[in-house]
């Protein structure tokens, strides 16, 4: 029987890791290890780990905060060799009682598959469905995961997926990015890279939004940009050393990501405004360097961002302001995602 690993990363949420944990604990498939690693919690979240006395389970504390990617990292090397397939989990996630079965047989039907894909539902925080996750239909190359997040066709998420622990080992493990930003899309893609990413249908995994999970928190917005270029050299350097990508379809990966760059930019830039302009106090001194930051050739951004930045500096007005106009760039053929180099300050 192929065992299978799922592991848990936690820090102080110890309500969420409790039904994260159930739920691993409750898997159909027998040949389970589960490993929790625990960064420094302060909410009873260890308190409770070291006491669930199930033998497939081991609590490890962390002595220093590793972040996400550290603690993913750590973790992963903790698994016994005969560990084949392994998840993570977020620790305000669970799983299906035949998430990782179905998953399993499906990698069974697929003998190359590296990473599995499977269906997701989008909770609130008190775990009531909102919506399935967005997802194209079938199988994708690893170019194809990337164009549909960048059309927006596609959620990713690390939690629902299964992957191939030797393949994990191979790639460097899980990318160690300034922020998580972008760090579930390009370890996806890398993982792609060595087949293709395999859909799995049934037994879906369960995502919680709430205001504290990690890809909703507020950044500083220079480290948010650094991010992507991280993204962008992590992809670039992944496909071409892959030895799958070349001539066209090359080309065509370099377009997608400085497209994906300048798409990520453009959000973070423009909900970091939208939140300036809210401000009673400090909103002038946020809006100028937001606006300077806006116009910087330095950085990629869409046209969007470029005209809003270029029109403060020519008429000092902030068009965000106004609904009807941000309205606007949502119409048909506005919604470019792709990197403008007009309305740049001079160098």
């Amino acid at each position: 029987m192929v065992k299978a690993g799922i592991l848990i990363p936690t820090f102080n949420r110890r309500k969420f890791f409790e039904v994260s944990l159930r739920s691993a604990l409750a898997q159909t498939h027998t040949g389970i290890e589960i490993i929790a690693v625990d960064d420094g919690s302060s909410d009873g979240t260890a308190e409770y780990g070291r006491s669930v006395g199930d033998p497939r389970f081991t609590f490890v504390e962390n002595e220093a905060n590793l972040g996400m990617p550290g603690n993913v990292n750590r973790g992963m090397s903790m698994f016994g060799t005969e560990v084949g397939w392994c998840t993570v989990l977020g620790d305000d996630d669970w799983l299906e009682p035949e998430f990782v079965s179905s998953c399993l047989a499906e990698a069974a039907r697929n003998p190359g598959a590296v990473i599995l894909d499977g269906s997701r539902v989008i909770v609130d925080p008190k775990g009531r469905r909102l919506r399935r996750a967005r997802r194209p239909r079938g199988d994708v190359t690893a170019l194809q995961f990337l164009e549909s997040r960048l059309r927006k066709r596609r959620d990713s998420f690390l939690t629902g997926l299964l992957f191939r622990r030797d393949a994990f080992l191979a790639i460097g493990g899980y990318p160690m990015f300034a922020t998580g930003l972008a760090a579930d899309d390009a370890f996806i893609f890398h993982l792609a890279l060595r087949d293709r990413l395999v859909t799995v249908n049934s037994a879906p995994a369960f995502v919680r939004f709430h205001s504290e999970a990690e890809s909703h928190l507020p950044g500083d917005l220079r480290v948010l940009l650094g991010v992507m270029d991280q993204f962008v050299d992590y992809c670039r350097t992944a496909g071409t050393a892959s030895g799958r990508i070349s001539g066209r379809d090359e080309e065509h990966l370099f377009r997608t990501l400085d497209a994906c760059r300048a798409a990520v930019n453009s959000g973070n830039w423009l909900r970091h405004l939208h939140a300036a302009l809210a401000l009673d106090r400090g909103r002038d001194r946020l809006l100028k360097s937001l606006y300077s930051v806006g116009v910087d050739p330095e950085f990629a951004f869409t046209r969007r961002v470029r005209f809003d930045a270029w029109l403060h500096g020519t008429l000092g007005l902030s068009p965000e302001k106004f609904l009807p106009y941000r309205a606007f760039w949502h119409l048909p053929g506005l919604r470019s995602p792709n990197p403008c180099s007009r309305w740049v300050r001079n160098t």
